[in-house]
């Protein structure tokens, strides 16, 4: 599934343009403002240039393609935590118990089950800074300052906060003279394509990345990322106990008890004997610090998505791995008893994952399973396009529409500012601004009887409210498909988050239909 609407217009969208010509552009890809890079789109693009003709005669070749992509990138995350788990199974760091405790939180999480196929910045970063820490731990600090380098420009900017741990032990093992050096070589070489990937199809000089920190950092009132919403302090701490259940605690957990071992009263005399086990604790506290302070920074801006956290991903795995195998050596006695403690831990763990992954895939499901339907049918037969109303948030992208058809929006309640169709890179396009002040054109559908052959909405289980168009057409247009869809105000918060099976748990749910309306030929 694709869970969040930025990934679908910022990046599958522009994508799917470099592609194959059409697809939706947001305000941030004009080039009166300029804050996204097309170079981070292109290996992907290349990857799909030589995968698209294998399918360029199916009538889904365009979703198959799709998921080839994603595999791509689930294939290249993999490879990361491949790098972290080496690492931690080496004789320079250490603890080969924690590195198969750490795969197989994170082959349980429901936060890397998301992140890991993700085609969000964040995402990159957290790949980027797997492995730059995978380097740090194997004592190679120039890999781990081009891994911090990568996440932060090729990916997002402000994962440079999470190279803290690994400019601090540069500096004091190599000196700041050859930091310095090393930081500005990778900036130089890493900036330097993306500079002229990006003013090339732009048409004029753009940094993105310093575009993207100066609207997001310095932009004056009634404008920046608080306008799209923002969130009270404890929305980090709630969103990551349920991407990550019992595993966040775990990792929490550790982090404050290393914290006490590293640096607690009984270490503050200078004659305190440093044993092998302080200098682990010390280590692994100084590998979760940037942890600590990403939380810290986030939490107290108002504007807070999950997707923010995805560059901290594998170290809180990693953090709980640490807690249960420091914990299971000091209590449990013999390898037997260590095993067993290990089993019932993942056990545990990989039950609560489990039923948030299946909550996830049971209940909201539908929106990408109705697309990818739709992908397969001849929407060319009646004239007209495919619209989608208040639900435009969970379409999938333009890789599941049907062969020559297109998209149109249809008026809500919502009143922000939708994307467009592109004409071309380089083109202002007019209709956009950055105060997300709604602009009526033609991306949206004049009437809905003569401009839409389709029309995609959600009904809750008590039915519609209000003067919404799905309830006149219902009447009037033929249901081409539907699917059942978690109605989250009929159901308790306790059975949205997690699935329970069983009778418990369907007497809790209430499902409302996900409906692919089809207008009745002439």
């Amino acid at each position: 599934m694709v869970t969040d609407c930025d990934e679908t217009f910022n990046y599958w969208e522009p994508l799917h343009f470099l592609l194959f010509g059409s697809g939706f552009q947001t305000w941030e890809y004009s080039p009166v403002y300029a804050l996204r890079s097309y170079a981070y789109l292109f290996p992907l693009r290349w990857l799909g240039q030589v995968l698209w003709p294998r399918w360029l005669h199916h009538p889904a070749g365009r979703a198959r393609l799709f998921f080839m992509l994603r595999g791509a990138l689930g294939l290249a995350c993999a490879a990361a935590e491949t790098t972290l788990f080496a690492a931690e199974c080496s004789e320079s760091s250490g603890d080969q118990e924690a590195a198969y405790l750490y795969v197989a939180f994170s082959a349980m999480s429901p936060g890397m089950f998301h992140a890991g196929s993700s085609l969000l910045p964040s995402a990159c970063a957290m790949v980027c800074v797997t492995v730059a820490y995978a380097a740090w731990m194997r004592r190679h600090p120039r890999l781990a300052v081009w891994g911090i380098a990568v996440a932060a420009l090729f990916g997002w900017p402000f994962a440079a906060l999470l190279g803290v741990s690994i400019a601090m032990r540069y500096c004091w093992t190599r000196g700041m003279v050859d930091f310095v050096r090393t930081s500005a070589l990778s900036a130089v070489a890493i900036l330097a394509p993306m500079v002229a990937v990006d003013s090339r199809l732009y048409g004029r000089l753009v940094v993105a990345p310093l575009n993207l920190l100066r609207y997001n950092v310095f932009s004056p009132p009634g404008r920046g990322p608080d306008i799209f919403g923002t969130e009270p302090w404890y929305f980090y701490l709630l969103n990551t106990t349920l991407n990550f259940p019992l595993i966040f605690q775990l990792a929490v957990a550790y982090v404050l008890a290393a914290a006490l071992e590293a640096y607690g009263p009984r270490r503050s005399a200078a004659s305190a004997p440093v044993d092998e086990r302080v200098c682990t604790a010390r280590r692994r506290a100084c590998l979760l610090l940037p942890v600590v302070l990403w939380f810290g920074t986030l939490s107290r801006q108002p504007h807070k998505e999950e997707r923010f956290l995805h560059p901290t991903y594998p170290l809180i795995c990693l953090g709980a791995a640490y807690l249960v195998t420091t914990a299971t050596a000091r209590l449990a006695r013999g390898r037997v008893l260590r095993i067993a403690a290990y089993g019932a831990v993942v056990a545990v763990c990989a039950t609560a994952c489990t039923s948030r992954i299946a909550s996830q895939v049971q209940y909201y499901s539908a929106p990408l399973e109705l697309f990818h339907w739709l992908a397969r049918q001849n929407a060319t037969a009646v004239d007209g396009a495919v619209c989608i109303g208040k639900e435009w948030y969970r379409y999938p992208s333009s890789f599941f529409l049907p062969a020559e058809s297109r998209l149109l929006f249809v008026r809500t309640d919502f009143d922000g500012l939708m994307p467009k169709p592109f004409t071309d890179t380089r083109s202002v396009p007019s209709g956009m601004n950055d105060a997300n002040r709604q602009v009526v054109d033609e991306r949206y559908a004049a009437d809905i009887s003569s401009d839409c052959a389709y029309f995609v909405d959600f009904v809750p289980a008590g039915g519609l409210e209000g003067d919404e168009p799905t309830t006149d057409l219902l009447k009037r247009w033929r249901v081409a498909r539907e699917l059942p869809f978690l109605d989250q105000r009929q159901t308790p918060r306790l059975h949205r988050a997690f699935y329970v099976p069983g009778p418990l748990g369907r007497r809790h749910r209430s499902y409302g239909r996900y409906v692919v309306l089809q207008r009745p030929e002439p």
